[in-house]
């Protein structure tokens, strides 16, 4: 067991010194304390909830959900135009897709079958939903 954590705390230091993990840290700070950023964020999440809200009130027609989608897909537009917004979003989604293909390689070294995860570029959300079927 020690071994195993050993060899795992090494692995978290290499983790950390890799330049997307860098590059999110860097753009997290930035992000935080941008007022710009934060207002669109906010107005953006107000926006979700309350179109969520509503969807959950009125129910889902295919129409109504289409208008949902378009709607969301505005709003997250919206919020893409913030430079600082998208640029913390892409850093955060590099971050994650290297943590996920690590769990992915270790679920694969562990259990002998690779995660599908793993060979997808975009296993985490970047919340740019023009790459997906849109989870928001």
């Amino acid at each position: 067991m020690k071994e195993i954590l050993e060899l795992a705390k090494e692995l978290g230091k290499a983790i950390a010194d890799c330049e997307e993990i860098k590059t999110y840290k860097e753009m997290e700070k930035i992000y935080f304390e941008s007022e710009d950023a934060q207002n669109a964020m906010r107005e953006y999440e107000e926006t979700r909830a309350a179109m969520t809200v509503k969807a959950q009130q009125t129910g889902m027609t295919p129409e109504s959900m289409q208008l949902f989608q378009e709607e969301m897909q505005k709003a997250m537009d919206k919020l893409m135009e913030n430079k600082t917004v998208r640029t913390y979003l892409d850093a955060q989604s590099a971050f994650n897709d290297i943590l996920t293909k690590v769990n992915s390689v270790i679920a694969y070294c562990v259990q002998g079958e690779e995660q599908n995860m793993a060979t997808s570029s975009s296993g985490s959300c970047s919340g740019n939903c023009s790459g997906c079927a849109g989870c928001h």
